[in-house]
C-alpha cells in the first residue's frame, strides 16, 4: 500500500509492504522516499479487528489505522511529537 504525504514542506512517498507467512507472524516494512530512500524496519505489528498498529522502535515511528470498506487503511503516521493523517491505498497492479 502506498501514499504520498507532505511533511516539513517536502513531499514523501510512503510504501507499506505487508507480508503474511503461513504458520508464522506477519512482517512489514515502511519505505519512505523523500530526499533519500529510507527502509524503515518494523518490529511490532498488531491487529485487533479492523485496527492495525505498526511500529518501528528504531525510528520512533508508529502507524495506527483502520481498514475501511473501500479497502483503504485510514490512520495516523506518528514520529515523536509529529503526526499526520495518512490513508494507505493498494498499489495499482497489485492484487495481494
Amino acid at each position: 500500500m502506498e501514499r504520498r504525504l507532505r511533511a516539513c514542506g517536502y513531499a514523501r512517498h510512503v510504501t507499506l509492504n505487508l507480508h503474511n507467512h503461513a504458520g508464522a507472524a506477519a512482517s512489514a516494512e515502511f519505505v519512505v522516499v523523500g530526499k533519500q530512500t529510507t527502509n524503515v524496519p518494523v518490529d511490532l505489528i498488531t491487529q485487533e479487528g479492523d485496527l492495525l498498529s505498526i511500529e518501528s522502535h528504531a525510528y520512533g515511528i508508529k502507524f495506527e489505522g483502520r481498514a475501511v470498506k473501500s479497502g483503504e487503511i485510514e490512520g495516523t503516521f506518528e514520529q515523536g511529537a509529529f503526526d499526520l493523517p495518512l490513508v494507505l491505498r493498494r498499489s495499482a497492479g497489485r492484487n495481494s
